[in-house]
């Protein structure tokens, strides 16, 4: 049986008859330039973005202990927060306006809330180590499935007692 062209443009991809180079048709996706490479996969990609959102999670408890000896907790997280809403502005306010203000409202109380727990969090590195205080909020994920059951009387699904147990 004939390939049809579509086929026949897209072999190389499959691992069939790849002594035919075709990969740069219109039908393909351009692959890496690399001797049998391809690109990264999206799920390599995904995993490389954590460990990279981690690290730099992690590195901010040593950055703010730090800053905290020159400026106090409450004017430590404002900045931060100011920083970061400058930052999202510039790259996202298209995505961002026009804001609903049924969502203001909602995201105000929530940005009240989080507010405070990085005050508190701020307040705690001012009497320990950078690492004790990322361990202790690294041990949210074990406290988060726990106060949902006591305030929600709902048990944890079957992803969150694995997350518990994994950490």
């Amino acid at each position: 049986a004939e390939k049809t062209l579509k086929q026949e443009t897209c072999i190389r991809r499959t691992g069939e008859n790849s002594s035919r180079n075709t990969s740069n048709s219109p039908q393909c996706p351009r692959r890496s330039s690399r001797k049998g490479g391809t690109l990264v996969k999206p799920k390599t990609r995904a995993e490389l973005a954590l460990v990279a959102a981690t690290f730099v999670w992690g590195a901010t408890f040593p950055i703010v202990k730090i800053g905290m000896e020159f400026v106090s907790p409450v004017l430590m997280v404002a900045i931060r927060f100011v920083v970061a809403t400058v930052v999202l502005l510039l790259f996202f306010h298209r995505q961002i306006f026009p804001i609903p203000r049924a969502a203001i409202i909602k995201g105000g109380i929530l940005s009240l809330f989080l507010f405070l727990g990085f005050v508190a969090q701020n307040i705690g590195l001012t009497v320990t180590t950078a690492s004790k205080s990322a361990f202790i909020t690294g041990m949210m994920v074990i406290f988060v499935p726990l106060l949902q059951f006591v305030i929600e009387r709902r048990l944890p699904k079957i992803g969150n007692i694995a997350g518990v147990v994994i950490v």
